[in-house]
């Protein structure tokens, strides 16, 4: 049996009329479903104002537009030239529109757009050429609803695109090569947010009538340091090595792949960084005092007199560092900062030495650090807690502090009278928990299932501890539900989950996912047990019932 085949839709009697009329006007259809001839008569004219890609959104004074379109549509920069002799014919209700792009003296792009009362277009309406982009035909037509200028003009069709820029490609050949146009976004991008940032800061910051002017944790000075263009360029690649956290190997290769050949030499680097660094150090100092009395003054205003932080490293990146940096941030939110604020930082360096000729050694910088790598955070802890410890204890205020599951801090956080807890950040104890069960060979298929009720038993326990309304529930509590907890979910007993834990409790009807203890012996439960005891297990004692994470840190370094 013969199926029917697709309706074929007709063609508007006025398109069928033109197109027979001139054979080089050819049919499209807008997204909206009607219909448009393009011109194709007179060769497209590529201007030298096409010469340079142009990827500011102004089309009143830019040559190129920027088309949305989906990317497997179109594989290159989806800029799309406006060349002249572009043009294409429409109708709007009962008028008939010609829409023309054309030149100035090869300098600017004209915007000529006709009105026709008729279809043999004798009748001439109104007709306007200027720069504005085809914006006063919009006005002048007054149609429902909106317009759309690059949809009426194919500027969003893959195979237009490809068209036009094929056609500059024959005279400025690789203008619309795909990286150089995305580092130019990128580069635009980020200059229009700092603008825009730069903006906001001084005019928060001019508000504030007495120094220091602290806005965003950033310390506002003025006047500024006018440096000579050679000056400013080293100093700012200096800086942007530093704040980047590049080595001078690492921003030679950055700055060589974006072109720059002319660069600082190794003697003018190395002393400017010592410059930099030194006043950054003193600036971070007085950065973290200002914090530090704020962060005391916050919590004493909310009637408590203990400071929730956090603590970390960050190294230089080689295997043997020589340099690291420590910084203890609060884990509050203070006004004036968009960010959790660092209270306290220490810096740890290895000294340097070189070798003459005669196998001499001699020092090149002293440092403060003569014990391994292993030890520097250590040593940097120690460094911040002698910085606050009078600072605290002039205050009447102690310190909750968590770290990250590398540092055995306990027997040196434990002597100092201020430090009232020190708490075990999940994420590292999380992570040597997956590792303990990878090598299980018997439960690793369990992993996802163990770490999920692990760690929603710790945010549970660790919400009840900030709700006023319940009681905070105690280390041997949460390590009891963690464990006997577990193994009686997974059996299909839930009569010791927390309901914030376990949906089964309240809905006995949603099934338990595998994998699970529901054919297991008991014999073979209690192994499963034995097993999650030696995973848990902390040899550091340190709690985990603390809104505290290091991931603060890790984001800051």
């Amino acid at each position: 049996m013969a199926t029917k085949g697709k309706k074929r839709e007709k063609i508007p009697d006025w398109v069928q009329y033109m197109q027979a009329c001139s054979p080089a006007l050819k049919i499209f259809k807008r997204a909206n479903g009607g219909y448009m001839l393009r011109d194709t008569f007179r060769p497209l004219e590529v201007l030298s104002i096409h010469a340079e890609l142009q990827t500011n959104r102004n089309y009143c004074f830019n040559p190129y537009y920027h088309a949305i379109t989906k990317k497997e549509n179109i594989p290159t920069p989806p800029w799309v030239p406006l060349l002249p002799d572009h043009c294409v014919i429409g109708k709007f209700g009962s008028l008939y529109v010609r829409l023309e792009i054309q030149s100035n003296n090869e300098e600017h792009l004209i915007y000529c757009w006709k009105i026709y009362k008729n279809m043999e277009m004798t009748q001439l309406i109104h007709w306007e050429a200027n720069s504005d982009f085809f914006v006063s035909m919009r006005k002048y037509i007054k149609q429902s609803g909106e317009i759309s200028i690059p949809d009426i003009l194919r500027l969003r069709d893959p195979s237009i695109i490809h068209d036009l820029q094929s056609k500059v490609n024959s005279i400025y050949p690789n203008l619309f090569n795909a990286n150089a146009i995305n580092s130019q976004n990128k580069i635009n991008k980020l200059t229009t947010a700092m603008q825009k940032k730069g903006k906001k800061l001084l005019e928060k910051a001019s508000a504030i009538s007495h120094p220091p002017i602290i806005y965003h944790g950033i310390e506002i000075k003025k006047p500024g340091m006018h440096l000579s263009p050679d000056r400013s360029n080293f100093s700012a690649c200096t800086g942007a090595g530093l704040v980047g956290g590049v080595n001078r190997q690492q921003l030679q290769t950055i700055f060589s792949i974006i072109g720059i050949t002319a660069q600082s030499s190794k003697g003018h680097y190395h002393s400017k960084q010592n410059e930099y660094l030194e006043k950054i150090n003193k600036e971070a100092e007085i950065s973290a005092q200002i914090a530090l009395s704020k962060a005391i003054a916050h919590i004493k205003a909310k009637g408590e007199r203990v400071l929730p932080t956090s603590f970390d490293c960050s190294w230089s990146h080689c295997q043997n560092a020589n340099q690291a940096s420590g910084e203890l941030i609060f884990q509050g939110n203070l006004d004036g900062y968009n960010h959790k604020p660092v209270i306290a930082f220490a810096t740890s360096e290895k000294p340097r030495k070189l070798k003459k000729k005669n196998g001499e050694e001699y020092e090149v910088f002293h440092g403060n650090h003569e014990k391994t790598s292993r030890q520097m955070e250590h040593a940097i802890l120690l460094q911040i807690i002698e910085k606050i410890v009078p600072i605290l204890e002039a205050a009447d205020v102690l310190l909750d502090i968590g770290v990250d599951g590398d540092l055995n801090s306990n027997k040196t956080l434990n002597n100092i009278s201020c430090v009232s807890k020190v708490y075990a950040d999940l994420k590292h104890v999380g992570k040597n928990i997956r590792a303990k069960i990878a090598k299980s060979s018997m439960w690793k298929d369990y992993e996802n299932t163990i770490m999920t009720y692990y760690n929603s038993c710790v945010y549970a326990a660790s919400g009840r501890k900030l709700d006023e309304n319940k009681i905070t529930v105690s280390d041997a509590e949460l390590e009891k539900v963690q464990i006997d907890g577990l193994v009686a979910h997974l059996s299909d007993d839930h009569s010791l989950c927390w309901d914030e834990v376990c949906w089964r409790k309240d809905n006995p009807d949603i099934q338990l996912k595998a994998p699970h203890l529901k054919e297991y012996t008991p014999n073979q439960r209690e192994k499963f047990r034995q097993f999650l005891k030696e995973c848990f297990y902390i040899s550091t004692k340190q709690s985990l019932i603390t809104h505290i994470r290091t991931f603060y840190n890790e984001a800051f370094n």
